[in-house]
């Protein structure tokens, strides 16, 4: 839901969102959807990204270039980190989609 009114997110949320996202104890959904809405709102940040990707187990990983494909209006970082994907057979299709239907904003 957080991805669809980003311009609601206040300071105090994006740092709970921060919190659950680099939090090892929460479950993989509420992290990947944490780095989501930190991604619609602009503010997801390169490293916690990158080690949450790093130790996501596969079946996370597509939410989580979800969440980079939200991000890459503002952060380069993003598109780049999409273009790496790009040689991998399986997120190729997918990261396909997420250009064609998350406007770059």
């Amino acid at each position: 839901i957080l991805t669809k009114i980003p311009g609601t997110i206040s300071a105090h949320m994006k740092h709970h969102l921060r919190a659950v996202m680099g939090d090892a104890d929460r479950n993989w959904l509420s992290r990947a959807e944490a780095a989501a809405a930190l991604g619609a709102c602009r503010s997801l940040e390169q490293r916690p990204f990158i080690l949450l990707w790093r130790t996501a187990p596969p079946p996370v990983r597509p939410d989580l270039a979800r969440a980079a494909a939200l991000a890459r209006g503002a952060a380069d970082w993003a598109k780049k980190f999409l273009g790496a994907l790009r040689p991998d057979p399986l997120m190729s299709p997918l990261i396909d989609h997420l250009e064609a239907t998350i406007p770059e904003t």
